[in-house]
């Protein structure tokens, strides 16, 4: 795996921007993307980002280097299930990346291992830190309620079995970082969210998930303005992350 702390943090910075295009395009492809496929992103999406062709190689060749369960792959290649295997075993069929074409062509086997990796980047670059609250509010609970305690009082939020009590918990501690929408979820989630499939599904679940925590995020934010805290709670929500600040 990768060694985060050796590298820099423009090298970080790019490396983010390249799993994030690719976590876009599998969004894009949904339900009908294939495992066995090959994932296509065009040459010129990187270049939006500020990235070169050259760039992108080396990132993506230390991806798959680093078993990250993802491996570039040339258009011509036959990647059908039947063959993957043998392929990759058989001396000189390794996939080649490709020449300077105007796509990439990617076999993403996994993405957890991915989704971890850009939140290890997230945090070891600081990306968040700089979200650290410029008032103190400090989460507490007495009582089985939550509160938020700030300088001038403490302002009740509700039970803490609550879905807003969870959010508070599990993005508080630390403030600021970035957690993955599965882990907000999971920590938020309450009995009869057991009973919803599409909650749980492969490809449904994130675009479930994540309107519940940004609602959830809402219903803090109207507590705090009708009690006058004196605070506002942001929550943002982007790129299979969530976190919150306080302004």
């Amino acid at each position: 795996m990768l060694n985060l702390s050796k590298l820099s943090q423009e090298t970080l910075i790019k490396f983010q921007k390249v799993i994030e295009i690719i976590f876009e395009q599998i969004d894009l492809l949904g339900n009908s993307r294939s495992r066995f496929e090959p994932i296509k992103i065009s040459v010129k999406k990187f270049k939006q980002k500020g990235l070169f062709y050259d760039e992108v190689q080396i990132i993506l060749k230390r991806l798959g280097k680093e078993q990250y369960n993802i491996k570039q792959v040339s258009n011509d290649f036959d990647i059908r299930p039947r063959f993957i295997s043998r392929a990759i075993m058989m001396p000189g069929a390794t996939p080649k990346a490709n020449t300077r074409s105007d796509y990439f062509y990617l076999m993403v086997y996994n993405t957890d291992k991915l989704t971890s990796l850009l939140y290890s980047i997230k945090t070891t670059k600081n990306v968040n830190q700089k979200r650290i609250e410029s008032k103190k509010v400090k989460y507490i609970t007495e009582e089985g309620h939550c509160y938020l305690k700030t300088s001038k009082k403490n302002i009740k939020i509700g039970k803490i079995n609550t879905r807003k009590c969870k959010l508070l918990q599990c993005l508080s501690s630390p403030l600021g970082i970035a957690q993955t929408i599965d882990t907000v979820f999971g920590k938020i989630q309450l009995p009869k969210d057991e009973q919803n499939k599409e909650l749980w599904s492969e490809y449904l679940g994130r675009g479930k998930k994540e309107p519940i925590i940004k609602t959830t995020g809402k219903e803090i934010q109207r507590i705090l303005s009708k009690k006058k805290a004196g605070v506002s709670l942001s929550l943002h929500v982007e790129n299979r992350m969530a976190w919150i600040e306080f302004n």
